[in-house]
């Protein structure tokens, strides 16, 4: 309960501070339902699911059927959320109606893989659509849900678990568009309408980034595009905003209290920050960054399997990245990712070891690493590689005969402060914490040499 008290007095500090900080709660009135009826703390709840299979039995068009059924999970949301404002103590009733929306999203899901038509039909159209905005409320809904139930670890791993069913359903989307630009532009659309402000765009990029990984791989190149644009503003917005609210989003624990997944949150600006073109705001985020991370080790809350299901991601990244790369045709270029793609597989054994001896903590950081810089191989388009042109070009107008001797020469890479130009380039080893625990830095900086640019696959 007090836990509880937190984060709500929490949640009304940030929402009495400027626009561009408060972040806008999920409420009813989003759902579409400010008042759900009967809730599933109530012995008669039972008539509801009556009804709602008497609906079933008679709706027989398959468009129709998978209304239904998106209908129903979104009322099954708004119940969740007002037995939670009302009866928060009842735990209980959150766990079954969270396992009931579960169950019902599954079903979705399952009406969705029937339907034929794609959204050349404008009933498609119009379900695909409502079912993207809605989805995406969803996951917002259950991250700040999550948060005030931070200590009850059955009732986070049964919210995970529907945000997962979710993420699996929005998957199925963009099949029933003609092409997935059609997806991105309408996701995009979606977005769009929704509030501003850094908390929510910091959400909104860590709801695109979960479901981007349920999408198929021929249909994910738009989206993964959309989120590395998304960084790009984020980090950019930052960049002009007036010092004294930069110094409100960097303090301690401002980012980390957003609600949210904090691993994500982590792998999340690690990869911002190489959109980054500022130093400042880099070293800045670097700092949001390690202080999420060396919480997550002091409250032991970084588990091994959390830390193996983070290599299983990023070795199918690095299958992607081989992938790509077989396509280049510049076969001087191709050399030198291949021979950064082997780099970054052993930076990951050298996780793996890690790992195996103990060191949770520091495996985690090296892993997430290691998968913010096999992302830059995945850029998928020509439009995602505009905004860090403007971070390269400097790089190349460098290399000029300079002071080698003179303190703080040097060029900005993409991923790194300021960098002397050795007279002959050699490989950077990468660095590992030290004995006295995790070091920070060797996490969030670069470990290998920047390629100037990526070619469009």
């Amino acid at each position: 309960m007090k836990k509880i008290l937190f984060v709500a007095l929490i949640l009304t500090v940030i929402a009495m501070m400027p626009a561009v900080f408060a972040q806008e709660e999920i409420t009813a009135k989003d759902l579409g339902i400010e008042n759900p009826g009967i809730l599933p703390t109530s012995p008669f709840y039972f008539f509801k699911n009556i009804m709602r299979n008497m609906k079933r039995i008679f709706t027989v068009n398959p468009i129709k059927k998978a209304e239904l059924e998106l209908d129903i999970a979104n009322q099954q949301a708004a119940e969740i959320k007002k037995v939670e404002e009302i009866y928060p103590e009842r735990v209980d009733a959150i766990l079954k109606a969270t396992a009931n929306y579960q169950t019902n999203v599954e079903r979705l899901k399952n009406r969705l893989e029937d339907l034929k038509e794609t959204s050349q039909n404008p009933n498609i159209d119009k379900l695909v659509e409502k079912l993207a905005d809605q989805s995406i409320k969803h996951q917002q809904f259950f991250d700040e849900l999550k948060s005030k139930f931070e200590d009850n670890d059955e009732l986070k791993q049964r919210i995970e678990a529907a945000q997962e069913r979710v993420s699996e359903t929005v998957a199925k989307i963009p099949e029933k568009f003609d092409s997935s630009e059609m997806f991105r532009e309408r996701i995009e659309k979606i977005l769009k309408v929704r509030p501003e402000g850094v908390v929510n765009e910091l959400k909104r990029i860590e709801i695109i980034d979960r479901i981007s990984d349920k999408i198929p791989a021929e249909q994910r190149k738009e989206i993964e595009a959309m989120k590395e644009n998304m960084m790009k503003e984020f980090g950019d917005r930052i960049e002009n905003l007036p010092t004294l609210q930069k110094q409100e989003i960097f303090k301690p624990g401002f980012l980390e209290m957003i609600p949210g997944n904090a691993e994500q949150r982590v792998r999340i600006l690690e990869e911002i920050k190489n959109q980054t073109g500022s130093l400042e705001i880099r070293g800045k985020i670097m700092e949001a960054g390690e202080k999420i991370l060396e919480n997550k080790i002091e409250k032991q809350e970084i588990k091994k399997e959390d830390v193996l299901r983070m290599m299983e991601y990023v070795k199918s990244l690095i299958v992607r990245a081989e992938n790509a790369v077989i396509t280049i045709d510049d076969g001087e270029l191709k050399a030198k990712r291949q021979k950064l793609l082997e780099e970054i597989k052993l930076r990951l054994s050298r996780a793996e070891t890690v790992l195996n001896e103990g060191k949770i903590g520091e495996a985690f950081g090296m892993v997430n690493s290691v998968g913010a810089e096999v992302k830059k191989f995945l850029i998928p388009s020509v439009e995602a590689i505009k905004p860090m042109i403007k971070i390269i070009e400097p790089t190349i107008d460098a290399i000029k005969p300079i002071e080698i001797n003179k303190p703080n020469m040097g060029v900005a890479t993409s991923s790194g402060p300021l960098m002397p130009i050795p007279s002959v380039v050699k490989p950077i080893q990468p660095v590992y914490p030290d004995k006295s625990g995790v070091n920070i830095q060797s996490i969030f900086g670069p470990a290998i040499p920047e390629i100037p640019l990526m070619p469009k696959y």
